[in-house]
């Protein structure tokens, strides 16, 4: 009967081969044989045994294993077993081709039903507080509450993929995706963080031991042992503070009783983003102790990550400065409420979340640091100064990120010009490329009346990056830099179209160039 199980399972899923981009390691331990005679289809712990679903045609056994597999006790279950999950005193079954969850005893005893509106139960977890189901109808993964009722519910984001198994993970999700036979780790709201390929040939479902990785697999009857390690890579971000440029007064804001410290920022300052002589600029520089820092475009090679995604108390500016409290809340309040598992001690830190500003793609979270501490850590700086500030942090499944600019530091006047110097462009401006066509290389033009960070990026036809011809903070003035239709790689890139955009303080341009071969 257990044959015939993975027989069927195993032509839904061929044809299928390929899977997203990975970015986790894993390294096998140990594994052993699914106990039981039917298919292998639910994995749980109590933190000491591991429970293992058997399914066949007239029912489900549900086994208490020893880690090295073998069986300690087991128990009936008359419906199909399509997932198992412990809630520190119970363990729960959900049921295939139904909305409901049966409660067990560990010693076998049924306790109690749930009703859920899903239509037929795959994976089943618990997060510490509520448990956590996949409805296979839809491909969703759904956050119950005491009574059923969904409390969270996002679409699994693999299209291509169906997902059987759960498991949670201090704040995400480990999921199995039997088609293609990878594992993914999703944050609560359905973004990628992670994924690797499953250990055999049929992840079906998993559990996080709070150490190690544990996955059934339907097809080779074995249930794995893993060691997960995160790839040793860091999360591109885009980091910015409006204006790019800082006034040497906030250093000393601390020093002067008058200042009114608790001015904020309002949508007129997000009119003025980048506007240097805007009554708000002039009004709030002297005396504003609140440095805004907007951080997006998270990104790791083809990958993106949501900001949503970023644990707030994570995140410093140079390694140091860490994100302000509000005026309400302390540093003990937010550390009691978040080791209680306590959300509010989100609402703490001085960040909001847009879901969109210009020059960065999709979500963009808002920061704040105390200007005095951030000056301190910059040492003797002047006016004319230009500083490079990083930002950087960590995500739920415990990658980082960083992300760098420049700002240039102003005196009282950042506008003033010094009157002899050669004459600067009056705005920001794109002037094209020559020669275009091209064969060898192209001279990219472009004007800046002030400086300021820079990137010029070239794409493909598909919309592909292949080339990052600037990243840096420029003088203001006419600039030119050449691009010899190279790749990142040094590799020659083939005769086409191609596409230039430009990224200032100013504005943003893109332009258009054909390289002929």
């Amino acid at each position: 009967m257990k044959t015939c199980y993975k027989f069927v399972l195993l032509i839904a899923f061929l044809g299928i081969v390929q899977s997203p981009a990975l970015s986790l390691s894993q390294e096998v331990l140990d594994f052993f044989t699914a106990p039981g005679d039917g298919a292998s289809t639910g994995l749980t712990t109590d933190g000491a045994s591991l429970f293992s679903a058997s399914v066949a045609a007239e029912g489900s056994t549900i086994y208490e294993l020893e880690t090295n597999g073998d069986i300690v006790s087991s128990f009936q279950f008359d419906g199909l077993a399509s997932g198992l999950a412990f809630d520190g005193q119970f363990l729960w079954v959900s049921e295939l081709a139904s909305g409901t969850l049966h409660k067990f005893t560990m010693g076998g005893d049924e306790v109690g039903t749930l009703t859920t509106s899903l239509g037929s139960l795959a994976g089943l977890t618990w997060d510490g507080s509520n448990l956590w189901a996949i409805d296979n109808v839809n491909s969703t993964i759904n956050q119950l509450a005491g009574d059923g009722q969904l409390l969270n519910s996002f679409t699994f984001p693999v299209a291509e993929d169906l997902p059987t198994g759960l498991a949670w993970n201090n704040g995400s999700l480990w999921v199995c995706g039997s088609l293609l036979n990878v594992i993914y780790q999703l944050s609560t709201g359905g973004s990628i963080l992670m994924s690797f390929p499953g250990p055999g040939l049929n992840a079906t479902d998993l559990e996080w031991d709070l150490e190690f990785l544990w996955v059934s697999d339907i097809v080779t009857d074995r249930i794995y042992k893993l060691r997960v390690t995160p790839a040793d890579q860091i999360i591109d971000a885009r980091v910015e503070f409006p204006g790019g440029h800082w006034p040497e007064a906030w250093g000393r804001a601390d020093q002067k009783p008058s200042c009114d410290t608790t001015v904020d920022i309002d949508q007129e300052d997000l009119d003025n983003w980048h506007n240097l002589n805007s009554d708000e600029f002039k009004e709030k520089m002297a005396c504003r102790r609140k440095v805004n820092c907007y951080i997006g475009d998270l990104r790791l090679d083809n990958q993106t990550f949501d900001v949503s995604d970023i644990l707030i108390e994570t995140i410093r500016l140079n390694d140091s400065i860490p994100v302000m409290f509000t005026k309400n809340c302390t540093k003990d309040y937010a550390s009691s409420a978040a080791s209680s598992s306590n959300s509010s001690w989100q609402s703490c830190y001085e960040v909001k979340i847009y879901n969109h500003l210009d020059r960065f793609n999709g979500r963009v979270l808002r920061v704040r640091f105390d200007a005095t501490r951030v000056f301190k850590i910059l040492g003797n700086v002047n006016a004319q100064d230009t500083v490079e500030i990083c930002v950087s942090g960590y995500l739920n499944n415990g990658m980082k990120f960083e992300g760098c600019t420049f700002i240039v530091i102003v005196g009282d006047n950042p506008l003033d010009v010094d009157p002899e110097s050669p004459l600067l462009p009056r705005k920001f401006a794109l002037l094209g490329n020559y020669p275009n066509p091209f064969n060898a290389s192209t001279t990219v033009r472009f004007e800046l009346s002030r400086a300021g960070m820079v990137e010029l990026e070239v794409y493909n036809i598909l919309g592909q990056r292949v080339r990052t011809l600037v990243k840096q903070q420029m003088t203001a003035g006419t600039k030119q830099v050449v691009w010899d239709g190279t790749a990142e790689n040094g590799e020659t890139l083939p005769t086409g179209i191609y596409f230039y955009r430009l990224i200032t303080l100013e504005g943003k341009e893109t332009g258009k160039m054909t390289m002929l071969k």
